[in-house]
């Protein structure tokens, strides 16, 4: 019973929140229900945004850019519809018409602008010496009868200018490309499209690609499939934990706490106006990540301070009261380095820090209220449990790993350096991806259908070069010598692999002399270079489409050259090194091939999410550095020992170095998704190496100061926690690999790294630190070391 007269002394009339909580548990679960039941209402209208359009900072230059050609939101979003023969031929006369009526259903629908199809695009062809400009159907619509239909395959399949555009170059595919503008609700959106398409399918293959295909499967994998590898994920930890304690209460406990934790976080979010996004869906695992670790070191402790005689549940409040300063500082340095996000440009990331902050202080806040309230209302657990927690065999292990850690610290130091050259000799190497079509699987069909499109109709990526006259000047681009330039230069783009087509008034030029004498090139007449110049003034009257009014401009001094650009080897996005590479050789081409007085501008989403990859690796390491700064202040400011405070990162750092080689090493890019496991490892080592350095600190003082046996102590106590804690939810985060989108699976895999890294930085590396740079006494100690506040 000295654990409770000890308590008893400390507390006299004093009656402290603790005390309180301890005194009214059906108060706490009683307020914990009401809170989950209102938070729990909110929570069940989060809505997610997968759209990774909207990761675009709304000041973003490239993205200004966009907005001065006729893109008003900054972007272009497409969806393409594509037919082939199956059952019957492409120009099947009741097909078309059953074509026609399906896109003028989809242009109905709310989000489409407008669509560029087989019918309405403008077609070219030969009338004697004439050159007739119509509709490629007649009068913009489906042939109505075989007549019609005869004419309209001459027309279609003999212009060579709707190539690659709304017909295949054998002309054994046709097409429809939407051009959209936003969508609330892409799943209900693609929902009401796939219906309307359902008919087709009786006449062709039909095929369907874009924006919102894409944000609509993403939807899928982000929810549906998440959703039930976490169930997985959470089973195999519970398994876990209840191997560890061998204890149902071990098990239920921290897992409902978690949930609950989960559940306000969610509500919190929606009261806060935020998303769950392609980068805030990873939240709910960093909860179970490192929400349930507080429950854990909790009912260490409780079990740690059960006495041989239960009278009352006072020594519950004991072991709340010697564990709290451990968990409010743990979770406070945690917070801090989450809500460090807030400092970053994209406001995605700074929804998914003050989410993320949400969940980290609610399971905080229950593991120190409703966990102990509801332990109050069990019986005392069996001794064995006890026994176990305080000298079980892994308790006995953990205090031998001491001994060896001690006597081996030089060459554990000598070991974390050379971890150290490794990571700043493969850091460089680290690549970049924006494309998050590389999470979906190689197998997933909308993929497949987005490469044989790609094969068939062209590249959908498209990469602008807007031409400038020197002073603007009026017709410099109708000069027979500028002209020439320019066609040298595209022929020249066209030699790269990654650019497939090149759409210009140049190549309009080529295509329509092709039309009139048979041959490709540029005119040699100047009369049809005129009809066509004078074609192109009117056409941006005749047409809503922005690209294709960006062709020319309406006085001659300035043209866009439209270049479909994809990744020769996969098919797909070309995107960062490899867009970076194509952005470099095109502004050398132009140098190389084009008058040095002619201003020019490359812009594209692509250079968007470039852009966008350059931002998030300048947040990425801002936000770390800012972590690390409040962790080191907080800690210094309860520690008053600077070396202590120093030694609380090494834990952090280990596991970011670890993460970045395994990336390297198995060619894992840095994107997104796995930016965010840097915001783990911080919160994982900084939970741990506190834990840590809290007891280690008391122990220092129990002991007299002999290091050495401040450190055994210190992984007797903490170690089995940590340990337990780290390899319950590393197996459960390791189901997340099987997960079939690489999204999902590379963050299981890296959150995985994280947690053994920062668990070998805080149980081994740590120790050996103190071994070797502790000094024989410190003065400045915890005030309290019962309580560790």
């Amino acid at each position: 019973m000295k654990e409770v007269h000890v308590l008893n002394k400390r507390m006299g009339s004093r009656r402290t929140v603790f005390e309180w909580s301890g005194a009214h548990p059906i108060l706490i679960i009683g307020i914990t229900v009401i809170l989950t039941l209102v938070l729990g209402f909110f929570a069940a209208g989060i809505t997610m945004d997968s759209n990774i359009h909207n990761l675009v900072p709304e000041d973003d230059g490239v993205k200004r850019i966009l907005e001065q050609h006729g893109f008003e939101d900054g972007t272009y979003r497409m969806l393409i519809l594509a037919i082939e023969g199956d059952k019957k031929d492409v120009f099947d006369l009741e097909g078309l018409q059953m074509f026609e009526r399906v896109i003028h259903e989809i242009e109905a629908l709310d989000g489409i602008d407008e669509s560029i199809n087989p019918f309405n695009s403008i077609s070219f062809k030969k009338d004697g010496s004439r050159l007739v400009v119509s509709t490629a159907g007649p009068e913009g619509r489906a042939p109505r009868d075989h007549t019609e239909l005869e004419a309209y395959i001459r027309t279609f399949t003999g212009d060579p200018t709707l190539t690659g555009s709304v017909r295949s170059e054998d002309s054994l595919m046709i097409s429809a490309c939407f051009y959209c503008s936003g969508v609330d609700d892409t799943q209900l959106f693609m929902q009401r499209f796939n219906s309307l398409i359902e008919p087709l399918k009786q006449y062709y293959t039909v095929y369907s690609s874009g924006d919102y295909v894409f944000t609509a499967r993403t939807e899928t994998y982000m929810s549906k499939d998440l959703s039930i590898l976490l169930v997985l994920s959470s089973l195999c930890i519970l398994l876990f934990f209840y191997l560890g304690f061998r204890s149902l209460r071990a098990v239920i406990l921290p897992f409902l706490s978690v949930m609950i934790g989960m559940i306000w976080s969610l509500g919190l979010m929606v009261i806060f106006g935020i998303e769950l996004t392609i980068i805030g869906i990873m939240m709910p695992p960093l909860v179970i990540t490192l929400g349930t670790s507080y429950s854990i070191h909790l009912l260490n402790e409780y079990y740690r301070c059960l006495p041989e005689k239960v009278t009352d549940g006072r020594w519950i409040i004991l072991g709340v009261r010697r564990i709290s300063g451990t968990i409010l500082l743990a979770s406070l340095t945690t917070a801090a380095g989450f809500l460090s996000l807030l400092t970053t440009s994209l406001s995605q990331t700074r929804d998914f820090g003050l989410a993320s902050a949400f969940g980290i202080i609610s399971c905080a806040l229950l593991s120190l209220f409703f966990l102990p309230a509801v332990l109050q209302l069990l019986p005392a657990p069996a001794s064995a449990h006890a026994s176990a927690v305080r000298s079980g065999p892994l308790t006995q292990f953990m205090g031998r790993l001491a001994e060896r850690i001690f006597s081996a610290r030089y060459l554990i130091l000598g070991i974390l350096v050379c971890i150290l050259v490794t990571f700043l000799i493969v850091n460089p190497n680290m690549t970049h991806q924006s494309d998050y079509l590389n999470y979906f699987p190689k197998k997933e069909p909308m993929v497949q259908d987005l490469i044989y499109l790609t094969e068939r109709l062209g590249s959908f990526q498209p990469v602008n070069i807007t031409l400038k006259a020197p002073g603007d000047q009026k017709d410099y681009f109708l000069r027979e010598d500028i002209v020439q330039n320019v066609s040298q230069f595209e022929q020249e783009l066209l030699s790269d692999p990654s650019v497939q087509a090149v759409r210009s008034y140049t190549s309009y030029l080529e295509d329509i002399n092709q039309i009139m004498t048979g041959e490709r090139g540029l005119p040699e007449s100047r009369g049809l270079t005129m009809v066509v110049s004078r074609f192109f003034k009117l056409f941006d009257q005749q047409t809503t489409d922005a690209m294709a009014k960006t062709l020319i401009n309406q006085d001659y001094s300035e043209i866009t050259i439209n270049c479909q650009v994809r990744n020769p080897e996969t098919g797909l996005l070309v995107n960062d090194q490899a867009f970076f590479d194509l952005y470099t050789y095109m502004h050398a081409t132009i140098e190389e091939y084009l008058p040095a007085e002619i201003g020019h501008e490359v812009w594209c989403n692509a250079l968007i999410y470039l852009n966008l990859s350059t931002i998030m690796d300048k947040d990425q390491v801002m936000s770390v550095l800012i972590s690390m700064l409040c962790i080191f202040l907080i800690t210094f400011g309860i520690f008053r020992v600077f070396r202590y405070s120093l030694l609380i990162l090494v834990p952090l750092a280990f596991g970011l170095m670890m993460n970045t080689i395994v990336m390297v090493a198995f060619g894992i890019p840095r994107d997104m998704i796995t930016l965010m496991v840097s915001s783990v490892a911080i919160g994982v080592g900084v939970d741990d190496a506190i834990h840590f350095m809290l007891q280690y600190i008391k122990q220092r003082s129990m002991q007299e100061h002999d290091i050495r046996s401040a450190l055994v102590a210190t992984l007797r106590m903490t170690g089995r926690p940590i340990l337990l804690t780290t390899v319950s939810i590393f197996a459960g985060m390791m189901v997340l690999t099987a997960a079939a989108f690489k999204g999902i699976a590379v963050f299981g895999l890296l959150v995985s790294v994280a947690l053994v890294s920062t668990m070998v930085g805080t149980l081994i590396f740590l120790p050996a630190l103190l071994a070797v740079f502790g000094s024989a006494k410190d003065r400045r100690l915890i005030h309290d070391p019962e309580t560790g506040v």
